[in-house]
């Protein structure tokens, strides 16, 4: 039996019990490791242009002439909305310093496989669209990685470089996905703690706020509405 997005509401509670009972004699908690899960529905300006309903009929049918209401578009819509949705949270500075993340090349990808994975298990709930959506968004993510690795000086063997990143992600998801299991003798911070801190004895602590942090964004995620995940129309909470 594994523990999936319905479940992770009571460990959520129980890490935030234990959280604020250690609070009480360390201060004013922090927002991403206690605050409750709430839905992710983004309610701003759609970071990939859309055309506005009240569009009219005559432009509405010539893009409907070029395919922009097109399956294949629907779905390559949202997964750009979903790239932006994890690239703004991965790599927003206030997460890095939240969490004890490092701010360096390999700890800002164990962050993006992160929340690639998040996504990709919410979007796993939604059968052949989710499956769809989740292609586009790996595929776009994979070429946001290679951009990374260019712009961080790699030219020779970049190939390599990539399959290596790439085995990192796969590796990840499926220890984070172990770790979910019921039957699992490894902890999702231990997992956190290998595949995001890289086993640094100075982080255990952290990896245990990571969780709490990762349990929360699977709730939210679990309360969001499925329009809107296939949508693209959501952000982590800030």
């Amino acid at each position: 039996m594994r523990r999936g997005f319905a479940s992770t509401g009571i460990q959520l509670q129980q890490q935030e019990e234990k959280a604020e009972d250690e609070q009480d004699t360390k201060g004013p908690a922090t927002v991403h490791a206690l605050s409750l899960p709430e839905t992710l529905e983004y309610h701003g300006t759609p970071s990939v242009p859309t055309v506005p309903d009240d569009a009219s009929i005559f432009k509405k049918a010539v893009l409907w002439m070029g395919g922009y209401y097109s399956k294949q578009s629907t779905y390559m819509r949202a997964a750009g909305e979903l790239n932006v949705c994890i690239k703004e949270q991965s790599l927003n500075p206030a997460l890095f310093q939240e969490l004890e993340v490092p701010n360096d090349f390999q700890h800002t990808h164990a962050l993006l496989c992160l929340h690639v994975w998040l996504i990709i298990k919410r979007l796993s709930l939604e059968g052949k669209p989710g499956k769809r959506i989740s292609q586009i968004m790996y595929d776009n993510f994979q070429d946001d990685v290679e951009h990374m690795v260019r712009e961080a000086g790699v030219q020779v063997r970049l190939q390599k470089h990539l399959t290596e990143l790439e085995k990192q992600f796969y590796g990840s998801s499926a220890a984070y996905d172990k770790a979910l299991d019921a039957s699992s003798q490894e902890t999702l911070a231990a997992a956190l703690h290998r595949n995001v801190y890289q086993q640094d004895p100075a982080k255990k602590n952290a990896s245990k706020k990571m969780e709490t942090y990762v349990l929360r964004a699977m709730a939210s995620l679990s309360k969001t509405p499925s329009d809107i995940v296939l949508k693209g129309q959501i952000r982590f909470s800030k």
